[in-house]
């Protein structure tokens, strides 16, 4: 239509010279070869400077050229992500109860504080071994109702129970037993429930998306820890536990019901599941993958891991020890500290999303920076001005100075190798991440035997993050597709990406 009108327009030109006659028909003759041209190559022509002569011979840019050079970034679906983050929330409660009222439960029957560390790590020592093994089974099994929600069915469920059976062990061996079956559960499905996001949404949107998650995650540490604490206050902590396995099972209801994988993971009716077998060189090469990176990118890599390992190392005595030092150090019952927690998770839901929008603004990395030296200056004067109505306050403050770390950290590390390794990259960062985690508990249970107090662990967690802070400016640099591609640094959000979704995305691929 638009070529009919410009044909039309000139056709009506006034001419009063033979100069202006000439033009007219030059560009009359141009309009009729454009119309002649066929359907599928016409596009706008390009602009020139250049003779009527040479204009005429030149091309004009067809479809599949402007196609290859014009890249329109896909939207977040908000309805989908909030869908699936019913099933972080389950996981987020579940997680928030354990590791508020467990340690409390194993001092009870007079454990060791060493002993609560190492089993408080056993679910971070799941983290790098059950975890990465359905990670792999859940990118190769195909079900009625997809390749991910059945290990959330699965699992979610019997963790429930064995929630409540640590509640109800009477003795030390029937509860370790009891944890010990529960964070192999849990770990069962974390994998699979966090690949649905990254199976669904676009690369440039997933720190919005994680913002969004981490979001819902927060709502169940509320749902968990505000409830928890005055049901523990009432009834103890049967109850306690068996009302977190009601959040479980419900909110895993919510996702299966409002979440449906694409149908090329889903089987049709009548036809059998496949449910693959995974091999030991195939487990291995899925929880330590192999990379493919040059020099630089190799060194920037090994640092971010370290940084990593580092800040969790800190952060998860704080997480660990805090409902002990809560009622050990300053005196309180254990619903009043858990109580106190129930601020971490409410700043979380109110900054969940901020920080994501924070990392795609400035940085990933300068937030991350922004909120380790924060925390650290809030720390510090903890051992020593620390009083139970301080606690709430700490424990809000805390939790939006660590929502601008955790939210940007996964998308920033496994930006590094671009959107052909973030699978890769993911399974390293859970690999750093949960090798912290395991490790720090026992180290600081150690630190609190020799001294007899829990107060020193904000020193411990301040060490952590200076050293990871300390590294920072070392794991700058190109990564391989800002390089290639858009020129801007690696740690940036708004980095233009390439974004397919071929139905081969790995486990463990959220960015």
């Amino acid at each position: 239509m638009q070529i009919r009108m410009a044909a039309q327009h000139c056709a009506q030109v006034r001419m009063p010279s033979p100069a202006s006659r000439t033009a007219a028909s030059t560009a009359a003759s141009r309009a009729a070869r454009i119309v002649s041209a066929p359907a599928h190559v016409i596009s706008t022509p390009a602009r020139t400077t250049a003779s009527p002569a040479n204009t005429a011979e030149r091309p004009f840019p067809t479809v599949e050229h402007t196609a290859h050079t014009t890249h329109t970034a896909p939207r977040l679906n908000l309805v989908q992500t909030f869908s699936i983050g019913f099933g972080m929330l389950a996981i987020a409660a579940a997680w928030a109860m354990y590791n508020a009222f467990v340690p409390i439960k194993l001092k009870e029957l007079a454990v060791p504080t060493a002993i609560v560390g190492i089993v408080m790590g056993i679910d971070n020592v799941c983290g790098f071994t059950v975890q990465p093994l359905c990670g792999i089974l859940s990118d190769k099994v195909r079900t009625r109702w997809g390749r991910r929600i059945p290990f959330a069915l699965f699992a979610i469920p019997a963790a429930a129970v064995c929630l409540m059976l640590v509640a109800a062990a009477p003795n030390v061996p029937l509860t370790i037993a009891a944890v010990v079956a529960y964070a192999v559960l849990m770990s069962t499905c974390r994998a699979p429930i966090v690949a649905l996001m990254p199976d669904v949404t676009p690369a440039a949107q997933r720190s919005t998306a994680n913002g969004v998650i981490n979001f819902m995650g927060s709502i169940g540490n509320v749902l968990a820890l505000g409830g928890g604490s005055l049901l523990y206050r009432r009834c103890g902590m049967s109850l306690t536990f068996a009302a977190g396995a009601l959040v479980m099972v419900g909110a895993i209801v919510a996702l299966t019901a409002l979440v449906r994988e694409p149908a090329e993971f889903r089987t049709r009716p009548h036809e059998p599941a496949q449910l693959p077998f995974v091999g030991w060189r195939e487990f291995r090469d899925a929880a330590v993958p192999r990379l493919d990176l040059d020099d630089d990118a190799r060194r920037r890599f090994r640092t971010i891991l370290l940084i990593l390992f580092l800040y969790t190392m800190g952060s998860s005595a704080i997480e660990t020890y805090f409902t002990l030092y809560a009622t050990h150090d300053l005196g309180m019952d254990a619903g009043e500290a858990s109580g106190g927690l129930v601020w971490f998770a409410v700043s979380g839901i109110m900054f969940a999303i901020p920080a994501g929008w924070l990392g795609t603004r400035f940085g990933r990395r300068a937030t991350m920076g922004t909120g380790l030296l924060l925390a650290m200056l809030m720390l510090a004067p903890m051992p020593w001005v620390g009083r139970a109505e301080l606690l709430p306050w700490l424990a809000f403050a805390f939790g939006i100075l660590w929502m601008m770390v955790l939210v940007n950290a996964l998308p920033w590390a496994t930006e590094l190798g671009g959107t052909e390794h973030t699978g890769t990259m993911t399974a390293y960062y859970y690999l750093a991440t949960s090798g912290g985690a395991a490790i720090s508990p026992a180290l600081f249970g150690l630190i609190q035997q020799y001294t007899g107090t829990y107060r020193w662990m904000f020193l411990y967690a301040i060490a952590g993050f200076a050293l990871a802070l300390t590294l920072m400016p070392f794991a700058g640099g190109r990564s391989k597709v800002a390089s290639e591609t858009s020129g801007t640094s690696s740690d940036r959000a708004d980095t233009p990406a390439h974004w397919s979704r071929d139905g081969k995305s790995p486990a463990f691929a959220i960015a």
